[in-house]
């Protein structure tokens, strides 16, 4: 049946970034969506708009509509509302204007709640028994009655042919280009459910034939009403069934969590099997007294939020744990509606829209103390990132002295091109989180490659990234206040490094954060490193970096000398691979490897090719007049197809592309973990990826 979780909180987040009362709605329930920078919501007979400060922008009190529930929708232009029987077309850029507002009465729908939904160039409407197809400009073009379904709430989904109705115990398929025509309605009956509330998602995903071995691309249609959830194919078969023992018949909703169907029902937060509907994990969210559950998914950060009964819950899709909760001081015990952009998540509940305060994972080392206590640093999981200082590399950014001897002919486009210095900052730019971003968001292990500038020590990969001094100061103001973090820095790589630039490097180091520095052949054990009061590992690359191999407060990294991996600390294979495929194998192989009690770096990172960076370069039409004079010139030095391809408007591909590439790796972490402890697992933008969300699951 799965697991079913009563988890301790990570811990308790409460307040907000900022709260706004919204006018005249009365404390009623509150419908929001996000588009373009502004938060949209509605309630009461009225709808708002607000920038993502939470600043009330203009207000739109629809006026003849009453007040009534309102539920929401977008096009490029308009925000659509339903409400009390109606369909109304707010103008986004004159939204206060009501005399803009287009009024569309929904013909026999008896002034109840309006459900919306939009696609391309229509606009879908469903309520008391009805659905209705506008286009976007508010002409009504057809309506559908649904015979013999009775005069109950509407809820909507689409798929490319076809509008998902669920209503009262059925979900009804209809034809999105024959949409009158009811005899041509396809009616499904869901066993068991009684005749209630029926939510619908249709999921266009990857369908698995294990007779066949093969995968094709197929939709899926998921409903959930009464206690129950189905999966249904698009031709209205019911697939797969899952009775949610022991939750009641009580109102399902859903979304699709990256590979797990969540559920929200009744003060429960279930995680399923898409495929087949099995229960991967059930999770009762204290506090919400078996009250409506909304969920929401955050597919940029791979986060999931349920909402319930007054608080918002930061839950892992994948394991179910309950991460973060936020009590939502001052609003009340009320149902909760959720969307979520750009990492952040707004809810609306009882006549406001508040901006939450989001989990950290500033402490998460101290937080799993019981854990993880008595471990050896090299046998818990630690999240790290690559070319950790790169993220303020922009087209004003230096070249550093690491950029490659064999694209010295791209350096005068590089320097003195916008779209050279764009194509630059796409290869070598790895991360977009400041250090202390970084720290906050959980991460442990900084891939650092030092060069001097201007008589001050930088990151650099190709570009001058952040100083680093600028990264130990912030370093050290976060472990000041979470003392039982501890950090390891890994300078694999220096540049131009003579002895006055090293010794720099350790004065700074001293000087910054000596008294953290944990010294050589000190214990590994976690518990051991909290009593001595120390927390950061600095590990040298010693082949680089001679002069200070005796000295005790630095860890030893002979990266490339084979006769002294037993005096290194650390191992970190580079694997050099440029496709998902050869990843993946060097990966699997790594974690069968032997460590040999060390810290050990799992590098899930694809490495452009020379032929990747070249072909990224399509040039934008404004700046083909800027470098054609110097074309033929570099015409005669490349070797690879850099001027065949024509000018296009297009931004240069570069690691970002790669990252997003590798992120279905990330899932696979667990999995990993049973052939080997994983140790330091490292990525490219690693807030793309699962990496942080896996803390928890993988240090347990």
């Amino acid at each position: 049946m799965g697991k079913n979780f009563n988890f301790p909180i990570k811990a308790v987040e409460t307040g907000y970034n900022w709260k706004k009362s919204l006018p005249d709605c009365d404390y009623h329930v509150v419908s929001v969506i996000i588009k373009g920078g502004y938060i949209y919501a509605g309630s009461h007979g009225y709808v708002y708009k607000l920038d993502t400060n939470g600043n009330l922008i203009a207000t739109n009190n629809l006026p003849d509509r009453g007040n009534y529930e309102v539920r929401l929708a977008l096009t490029n232009t308009h925000l659509v509302v339903g409400t009390n029987g109606y369909v109304v077309l707010v103008d986004l850029n004159d939204f206060g204007n009501t005399n803009k507002n287009i009024n569309i009465s929904l013909p026999d729908c008896g002034n109840e709640i309006v459900t919306v939904i939009t696609s391309g160039n229509y606009i879908y409407a469903g309520s008391n028994g009805y659905v209705y197809q506008l286009d976007i400009n508010g002409n009504l073009l057809a309506q559908n009655g649904l015979p013999d379904r009775g005069n109950h709430e509407v809820r909507l989904a689409l798929t490319d042919t076809q509008l998902v109705v669920g209503i009262y115990g059925y979900v009804v398929l209809i034809n999105l280009n024959d949409f009158s025509k009811t005899k041509n309605n396809k009616n499904i009956s869901l066993p068991d459910c009684d005749f209630n509330i029926v939510s619908v998602m249709a999921y266009k995903g990857l369908e698995y034939n294990n007779d066949a071995k093969e995968a094709s691309i197929t939709w899926n249609i998921y409903t959930g009403s009464n206690g129950y959830v189905y999966k249904l194919d698009q031709y209205g078969n019911i697939l797969y069934k899952n009775t949610l023992p022991e939750r009641g018949d009580h109102e399902v909703r859903m979304v699709m969590a990256s590979t797990t169907l969540a559920v929200g029902i009744h003060g429960y937060a279930i995680g399923l099997d898409p495929n087949n509907l099995h229960t991967y994990w059930q999770t009762s969210l204290p506090h919400c007294n078996y009250e409506i559950v909304s969920v929401c998914f955050d597919s940029e950060q791979d986060i999931l939020y349920a909402g319930s009964n007054g608080y918002v819950y930061t839950i892992s899709y994948d394991g179910g744990e309950v991460l973060d909760e936020n009590s939502l001081p001052d609003l009340g015990n009320h149902e909760i509606r959720m969307s979520v952009i750009n990492d952040q998540l707004y809810v609306g509940s009882n006549g406001y829209v508040v901006s939450p305060v989001l989990p950290t994972y500033n402490n998460w080392m101290a937080e799993l103390k019981g854990s993880i206590g008595n471990k050896t640093l090299n046998n818990i999981f630690l999240p790290g990132t690559h070319n950790s200082g790169t993220y303020n590399i922009t087209k004003n950014s230096d070249l550093s002295p690491d950029f490659p001897d064999h694209h010295k002919e791209l350096e005068y486009f590089v320097k003195n091109t916008e779209y050279g210095k764009s194509l630059a900052v796409a290869w070598s730019k790895c991360q977009d989180f400041n250090i202390t971003a970084q720290l906050k968001a959980g991460i442990r292990y900084f891939d650092l490659r030092i060069s001097p500038k201007d008589n001050e020590l930088y990151t650099c990969h190709s570009l001058y990234g952040d100083s680093l001094k600028n990264i130990l100061d912030k370093l050290k103001n976060f472990l000041n206040t979470n003392k039982q973090e501890i950090v390891i820095l890994d300078f694999q790589k220096f540049y131009k490094m003579d002895k006055q630039n090293a010794d720099s490097l350790v004065n700074l180091l001293v000087k910054t954060i000596g008294d953290k520095i944990i010294n050589r052949n000190s214990s590994l054990v976690l518990n051991d490193i909290w009593n001595s009061k120390k927390q950061v590992f600095v590990i040298m690359n010693f082949e680089q970096l001679k002069a200070y191999q005796s000295d005790i407060r630095f860890w030893p990294n002979y990266p490339n000398d084979p006769k002294k991996t037993d005096i290194s600390i650390i191992i970190s294979n580079w694997f050099n691979k440029h496709n998902i495929k050869d990843l993946e194998t060097a990966i699997l192989k790594e974690i069968k490897e032997n460590h040999n009690d060390k810290l050990w770096v799992l590098q899930c990172i694809l490495t452009p090719s020379d032929e990747m960076i070249i072909d990224s370069a399509k040039f934008w039409e404004d700046w083909w007049e800027e470098i054609k004079e110097f074309a033929e010139e570099l015409k005669e030095k490349l070797t690879f197809g850099l001027w065949k391809a024509s000018p296009v408007i297009k931004d240069p591909d570069g690691i970002i592309d790669l990252a997003e590439e590798v992120r279905p790796l990330f899932n696979d972490l667990p999995y990993y973990q049973t052939t080997d402890k994983l140790n330091i697992v490292i990525a490219d933008f690693f807030q793309m990826t699962t990496l942080i969300s896996k803390i928890y699951k993988l240090n347990r």
